[in-house]
């Protein structure tokens, strides 16, 4: 997301704390500078289309076409989240260290529990080999988003939304930006 005269890469951790880090970009590699401050992570501008960075293992890359996930749902979870102004979870201290043995033994019985089964498949997001992967329980589909098809429905909605928006505020009504109607 853009930030001051750069972009920022803005992630959610936790599930509610969202931390922004400036990067640079550069032939073959992006610098991550810092990480942003309050005030910084106040002023970051949501942006259309959003710009999606994908980790990936390989030295060459092609952006996809087809995402397993939304990039305009992604961008304003991370608005939402961070307007909540959740503070992180402090993790309690585990009593005694397991054992490899005993870790290794519960995982099969762990993956069952969450409903994994015999049919269940991993992947990788976005067909992009790195370290993002994409856990699909038995039955469930593989999203399939084109990027094409996101922006056309994307600038379809947000010109229905300046619409309402410019009706609203005729009307007095005031403006703001609706999760709803994006």
């Amino acid at each position: 997301m853009p930030v001051g005269a750069g972009r920022a890469l803005v992630i959610l951790y936790e599930k509610a704390v969202v931390l922004g880090f400036p990067y640079e970009e550069r032939e073959d590699e992006y610098f991550v500078k810092t990480c942003l401050t309050a005030n910084e992570m106040n002023s970051l501008e949501p942006e259309l289309p959003p710009h999606a960075l994908n980790f990936h293992y390989d030295k060459t890359f092609t952006r996809p076409r087809i995402r397993n996930w939304v990039r305009m749902a992604q961008m304003i979870d991370l608005f939402e989240a961070w307007r909540s102004k959740k503070l992180p979870e402090m993790e309690k201290c585990p009593g005694e260290p397991l054992s490899w043995y005993r870790i290794a033994s519960s995982v099969k019985d762990l993956v069952i529990k969450e409903g994994h089964g015999p049919d269940s498949r991993i992947s990788f997001i976005d067909h992009i080999q790195g370290p993002c992967v994409l856990e699909a329980k038995p039955g469930e589909a593989e999203a399939r988003i084109e990027e094409e098809e996101e922006m056309k429905l994307l600038a379809q909605e947000y010109d229905l939304h300046k619409a309402k928006s410019a009706r609203e505020q005729g009307a007095g009504e005031g403006f703001g930006v609706d999760r709803a109607a994006l």
